[in-house]
């Protein structure tokens, strides 16, 4: 199993390192997107928490 992982892994980057980079960035924005939605969740329930009703 080692194996087979290691030759997926040895192909990818033999034939398609452009796709690798392209799919490293879109993964990164993706968590970029979900740390801003984390901190803009925390935001507002700290600004309703000190808003009085």
């Amino acid at each position: 199993m080692t194996i087979l992982t290691a030759q997926i892994f040895s192909r990818t980057f033999e034939y398609e390192t452009g796709l690798l980079l392209k799919s490293l960035v879109l993964i990164l924005c993706g968590i970029g997107v979900m740390v801003a939605g984390v901190w803009f969740e925390r935001y507002r329930r700290h600004q309703s928490l000190l808003t009085p009703n």
